[in-house]
């Protein structure tokens, strides 16, 4: 190798190491945004506070959640994102939160009912309302139009049968603003 190949060799190399770190954080972010956003999509996932750690590709989760099936969740799309290479699931499961007596396939059944009619009622389905539930109860959060809005979509919520009760974390785009 003559020295002006050797340069650039070394330029390249301490460019690597200087960006590397950088990438590294990078894909851990997208790791860690790709997993909090497919949970946040499912309807009827569970009550959960939770902590994705993402670092070289392994991920680790703690907290806790409603249900087994909540933490099998979780861990299965923490599997599917790409980049990562382990996943240590630390997650628990705390038996104290109540989800009525409905299994967590039957709580998002119901979140999935209650979100197809909102897309099917006129005045709703151009609004970004997530459903969320555990167990009969529902919670609807996002940013509407009015509160005109966000008194239909409690109304279309509460007349899906099964649902025990309706809390609304809707804002107004003048209130979110």
């Amino acid at each position: 190798m003559n020295r002006s190949n050797f340069r650039v060799f070394i330029v390249l190399l301490a460019t690597l190491a200087i960006c590397a770190p950088h990438f590294a954080f990078s894909d851990s972010w997208a790791i860690r945004n790709g997993i909090t956003s497919a949970i946040k999509s499912e309807p009827g996932f569970g009550q959960h506070e939770l902590e994705i750690d993402a670092s070289r590709g392994i991920v680790t989760l703690s907290g806790m959640v409603a249900s087994e099936g909540d933490r099998q969740f979780v861990d299965q799309v923490a599997r599917k994102q790409r980049g990562v290479s382990e996943v240590r699931n630390l997650i628990t499961v705390n038996s104290t939160w109540d989800n009525g007596g409905m299994s967590a396939e039957e709580s998002k059944r119901l979140a999935q009912e209650i979100v197809n009619l909102i897309q099917q009622t006129p005045q709703l389905k151009f609004s970004r309302i997530e459903v969320r539930t555990r167990g009969a109860s529902v919670e609807l959060s996002g940013q509407v139009q009015s509160q005109q809005i966000i008194a239909k979509a409690i109304a279309v919520a509460q007349s899906v049968p099964g649902v025990r009760n309706v809390s609304s974390k809707l804002v107004t785009q003048s209130t979110a603003n």
